[in-house]
């Protein structure tokens, strides 16, 4: 037995291994590779920004300032940011000003902050909007879809649906490389 039944409720495991649970009110999270459970509020320091995670780390306002928590609520990545978003295939989109780049867990920007907005990496590859048009980079930050488009959206086929006003397009995911 990994977690006992005292749960008001349990979530389905994430990928990354993290389950929320839920007791009296209060909203917990256990790395089900540690085994370790959490004891009461573990966030009462920090504020998570809306409870998504990815690759372990939360993103968080610490002070006036995000950066990322773990599960028990321990600062991984200090507060140096204006807005943070989940890691995704080992980047998160990270906000210095008005611009957008992206974050190793080490706490390198592996991609400059040059972007109006930075969605997460799928696939490798991430749509970011530049000059008001969205494209598509890859994780050197090198565009594969120009930003030319007012629209892209990823979908489960691994295609990019793209809009021109209002004509639509699609790009085959499969034939960047």
């Amino acid at each position: 037995l990994v977690l006992p039944a005292v749960y008001d409720s349990i979530s389905e495991v994430a990928p990354d291994r993290i389950v929320r649970m839920v007791r009296g009110g209060v909203v917990q999270y256990m790395d089900l590779h540690e085994y370790k459970l959490p004891v009461g509020n573990v966030f009462t320091q920090v504020k998570l920004k809306d409870g998504r995670h990815g690759n372990k780390f939360f993103p968080a306002q610490i002070g006036g300032a995000y950066g990322f928590v773990d599960y028990l609520g321990r600062v991984r990545i200090g507060p140096q940011f204006d807005d943070v978003e989940p890691f995704a295939e080992e980047l998160a989109p990270v906000r210095l000003g008005n611009e957008w780049g992206y974050l190793t867990k080490l706490e390198n920007l592996a991609i400059q902050p040059d972007f109006e907005a930075a969605g997460p990496f799928v696939n490798g590859y991430a749509v970011v909007k530049k000059k008001g048009k969205w494209g598509l980079i890859n994780k050197e930050g090198k565009f594969l879809i120009t930003n030319k488009f007012d629209r892209i959206e990823w979908n489960a086929y691994g295609n990019y649906l793209v809009w021109e006003g209002d004509k639509m397009g699609i790009y085959n995911g499969q034939n960047f490389t």
